[in-house]
């Protein structure tokens, strides 16, 4: 009789019923054999086998389960999974392969508890602690990483990676002595094992041949590299906890002793120089770093470790020259001096001297002039595109714009008259000129001067017409005057001069998206992506079906996470959802900023397999890199970028529900069919239905080839386009936005703590005002009233806050008393010295009105909300339309700008009293904005008729054949 039998009518216990007789046991070590090495089918076969004779064996059940998922049968892995647990609940098998199956689907947090319910059963099973020891780093749980490591070095202790991982537990929740403790603990076992070892060699006696002698005697000298390099990585880890708890002294002896075992020797001297600053030994790291910049004067993080040793600069600060004494601006300038004669060629000595006198108190600003100067010539000789770029950063102070201004212009007269630079008596080379034409032009597009920038920049292109910078410099100064056809045309004549230059195709895709142009851009996109077409297939009539369209290549671009395009698109297509083209272009917005959001989700799923790599390599100092990076990475831009896209999406389908949009569709379609005549209403009809029958059998077929596969069939093999497509129409319908947008906003919160975001903060309001949650809504715009107290659109959503809450509704009735005695209170901290709401929108117009348009704009839009009755017309002439928002102080800060004044007039086109306003601002626009195609400039109607005639050089690029 088979054991899991009732015997003598006694129910067996579940350990019995666990037991499989010898041939099902070996069979169950297969399917554990086969899982392991990824021959799942076998495996599956074996698993029936077993099921055919014990059909509720639990681990079985299980492990077929397991298996299941790994061949994409997600929804009966679970339920053979499931059902193996409830067949047997005391099995630590079943429980770790539920834990698994969690874990694969990276739900993190029930993975634990089914490996912690595993180990209830089975407390010393050693894989169950090493997947759980993973799960717990990975989810940050520091105290249970401690503990799990803590148990396996108790179990393991021959393991070298269990010390190792057991001391950065310690080193991760900063219990410093503890981890160093574990160290030394590791390093005195190793030591005793490598001199019992030698001891051993000796006694064996000299009695082999000479030949091996040799051998063994070169074999046990030296240590091999990898040897080597682990323990030079263990110092540089041990001195680096000694430097994180201030242990200074300790850390510098430890590296010192040990300088002949590292081969990292700059970490070293790196380490060295912030200990020596730390432990206070000022003339020891002034050394060090001097030694340091003669070996790379460019990095500036040396510079201020000298400085710091020096005494001039406070420890652990940064370079803020706006905020140094003039005394130690002149001590840090003379040292540059001493250095530059040093390290002649080295720029960023040259460049840091021009930011210690960018804010010297000299009336004329000569030596910022001349250090400017010393600077640029160089980089003009050399034919240097990017030199606006490094010295744009000077351009917050208006003093800086003028000097910087004036120096060129010298140049440029100097160069036209003479043909010389000022004061320089060799002739310089006709390019030269050229890149001054060029730096003015980028100049005078940044101060808001968009006339002249086009006329030096003209200039430049007749002068030398080769010059492919200076078309990606137009086509910018066109981006600024409101001429994005033209900015992307220009972009594209640049890209077609060098076909082989990937800035310059990514260049003109990035304008040709903010143009609208989305499908011109897609095809320009796929020109530097691999081809899927294998390179050495010979069927050539299967390498044309298979290239059937070009765009199926930009999921290349996605596999590479190119957010750059994913954000631009993304960009592109939320524009056009806000215009008359439909609603459907949110969905394809929301899904392309969806595509960045994953990117980094794979970017944080990925840390996991190097939790286990980086302890087993020795990597430990480069391992805690990844660790800090990891655990601020959605705090990246671009990540801040992508959600905030996203967001406004789900806000936007919220405010056009699903079922509202249906049946918007419905009634567009009824007034079509209306509108057809009899026959074109029967053919429309046989259409649809043949489309529904076709769709019907392709569904048919796909079941049918997932049935013959056996699971493959579940490989998505629609092309790429429709793929795209049809996701972005399911996105379209998403039941839940604002919860969707509610998990965005959370986890945005919880990584922007150090550098909380305004556009979060006021994103996050927007979402708590559709929820009808007023207290979450206060919080939000306190923050970012806090970050900045000006911002107009902070201004509007306090407004709008407090007349909300002023209403008696059901939102109103709902608040809590206590709830809405702390609103009260924060509503009147944050109008402070204001009586009321209307003397507190007053002071906002009087005081930050005149900061910019748009300013001006939130102060009168917010008192007409405060004051319905007031004569919004006359506000609007006397705060916006009235003032000379295009003067020179307004565009020099780039405060005027193109997409302000539009901003402003889509604002007062939303009310039809306001016709003649928006009219005059719309005049007042165009004149300053003479090639703006949506105020319609004077200029506009000529690129209409001829869009080349913007290049100007079309003639003389014919007759040198560039094209």
């Amino acid at each position: 009789m088979s054991k899991g039998k009732k015997v003598g009518g006694t129910k067996l216990s579940p350990e019995e019923k666990r037991q499989l007789p010898s041939k099902e046991q070996s069979l169950f070590r297969q399917i554990v054999k086969f899982y392991e090495t990824k021959q799942y089918k076998k495996g599956l076969k074996a698993a029936e086998q077993i099921l055919k004779k014990h059909p509720e064996h639990g681990e079985t059940l299980s492990m077929k389960g397991l298996t299941l998922n790994c061949l994409e049968r997600k929804e009966e892995a679970y339920e053979f999974v499931k059902k193996g647990l409830r067949n047997d609940l005391s099995s630590h098998v079943c429980w770790h392969v539920f834990g698994l199956l969690y874990r694969s689907d990276h739900d993190y947090k029930e993975a634990i508890k089914c490996y912690l319910n595993a180990l209830r059963l089975d407390k010393e099973n050693i894989q169950i602690l090493r997947d759980l020891s993973l799960l717990q780093i990975q989810m940050r749980d520091l105290n249970g990483f401690v503990q799990t490591r803590r148990q396996l070095l108790t179990l393991r202790p021959a393991q070298r990676t269990n010390w190792i991982a057991f001391a950065v537990s310690h080193h991760l929740v900063r219990n410093y002595d503890m981890c160093l403790h574990v160290i030394d603990a590791y390093e005195k076992t190793t030591t005793q094992d490598t001199a019992k070892a030698q001891d051993q060699k000796k006694d064996r006696g000299n009695d082999s041949s000479s030949s091996s002698s040799n051998n063994n005697s070169s074999g046990s000298g030296s240590s091999s590299p990898d040897e080597q390099f682990e323990t030079s990585e263990m110092v540089l880890y041990k001195a680096r906890v000694m430097e994180e708890s201030k242990q200074f002294d300790k850390a510098i002896g430890l590296i010192l002793s040990e300088d002949n075992k590292l081969l990292d020797k700059l970490g070293a001297k790196e380490a060295l120089g912030r200990m020596y600053l730390g432990s206070g030994q000022l003339d020891k790291a002034e050394a060090l770093y001097r030694e340091l910049i003669d070996r790379n004067p460019e990095n500036t993080r040396y510079h201020d470790g000298l400085f710091n040793a020096m005494e001039l600069l406070g420890v652990d600060k940064g370079f803020e020259e706006d905020v140094l004494p003039l005394q130690v601006r002149q001590k840090m300038i003379r040292e540059y001096e001493a250095l530059k004669e040093k390290h002649p060629k080295c720029i960023a000595f040259v460049r840091r001297i021009i930011d210690l006198h960018s804010c010297e108190d000299d009336p004329k600003g000569e030596n910022f002039a001349n250090a400017v100067d010393v600077y640029a010539r160089p980089w003009l000789k050399k034919g240097v595109p990017s030199l606006f770029q490094s010295l744009k950063a000077l351009y917050k102070n208006d003093k800086n714009v003028d000097l910087i201004g004036n120096l060129f212009e010298s140049y440029e007269k100097s160069l036209r008259g003479e043909e010389k630079l000022p004061k320089e008596e060799d002739k310089q080379a006709p390019d030269v000129l050229v890149w001054v034409l060029a730096f003015l032009a980028q100049h005078y597009d940044y101060v808001g001067q968009i006339q002249k920038a086009l006329e030096k920049v003209d200039s430049a292109i007749s002068h030398t017409p080769t010059v492919i910078e200076l078309y990606t410099i137009k086509s910018k100064i066109m981006k600024h005057a409101g001429h994005l056809d033209s900015a992307a045309l220009l972009s594209d004549h640049a890209r077609q001069l060098d076909l082989a230059d990937r800035y310059l195709n990514c260049h003109t895709v990035k304008y040709m998206l903010r143009a609208g142009q989305i499908n011109e851009a897609n095809s320009l996109a796929v020109l530097f992506t691999k081809d899927n077409v294998s390179s050495n297939s010979k069927d050539e009539d299967k390498k044309k079906k298979e290239k059937t369209d070009p765009l199926e290549s930009l999921k290349n671009l996605h596999e590479m996470q190119c957010m750059w395009y994913e954000y631009e698109i993304g960009r592109a297509y939320l524009k056009l959802a806000h215009s008359d083209n439909g609603f459907e272009n949110t969905g394809r917005a929301l899904h392309k900023f969806n595509y960045i959001l994953k990117h980094f989700d794979d970017m944080q799923e990925d840390q996991f397999d190097f939790h286990s790599y980086c302890l087993r390599k020795m990597t430990l100092r480069s391992y805690l890199d990844m660790l800090k990076f990891e655990d601020k990475i959605y705090a990246h831009p671009f990540y801040s970028k992508g959600a905030w896209g996203a967001i406004r999406c789900y806000l936007q389908l919220h405010d056009d529900p699903p079922s509202e949009r249906k049946q918007k569709e419905q009634e567009q379609e009824e007034l079509m069919l209306a509108k057809m005549t009899p026959n074109e209403r029967k053919k429309y009809k046989a259409k649809q239905r043949k489309l529904a029958k076709q769709k019907q059998q392709q569904s048919e077929a796909e079941s049918a080839a997932d049935a013959k596969e056996g699971g493959k069939g579940n490989k998505d093999t629609r092309p790429f386009l429709v793929k795209e497509e049809e996701e972005s129409q399911k996105l379209l319908y998403t039941e839940k936005p604002l919860e969707e947008a509610h998990k965005l906003l959370q986890k945005l919160q919880e990584y922007q703590k150090d550098d909380p975001q305004v556009d979060t903060q006021l994103l996050l309001f927007e979402w708590a005002m559709r929820s009808n949650k007023l207290l979450m809504a206060l919080q939000a715009v306190r923050r970012a009233l806090k970050i900045d107290r000006k911002h107009p659109e902070a201004h509007k959503a306090f407004v709008r806050l407090v007349l909300e809450n002023q209403k008696e509704g059901d939102c109103k009735k709902k608040l809590h008393p206590v709830v809405d005695k702390v609103m009260t209170n924060y509503i009147t901290e944050i109008i402070g010295s204001a009586s009321t709401l209307e003397e507190y929108t007053k002071n906002y117009i009087e005081v930050v009105g005149s900061t910019s348009m748009l300013h001006g704009l939130a102060g009168v839009e917010a008192m007409c909300l405060v004051k319905p009755r007031e004569n919004a017309e006359e506000l609007l002439k006397k705060n916006l339309i009235g003032k000379s928002w295009f003067g020179a102080s307004y565009l020099s800060g780039r405060v005027t700008t193109h997409e302000s004044c539009e901003a402003v007039h889509k604002c007062l086109q939303r009310e039809d009293k306001f016709r003649v306003l928006e009219q005059e601002w719309k005049q007042n626009c165009a004149k300053h904005f003479p090639y703006s195609a949506y105020f319609e400039g004077s200029r506009v109607a000529e690129l209409a008729e001829n869009p080349s005639s913007v290049l100007k050089v079309q003639s003389a690029l014919d007759s040198l054949a560039i094209q």
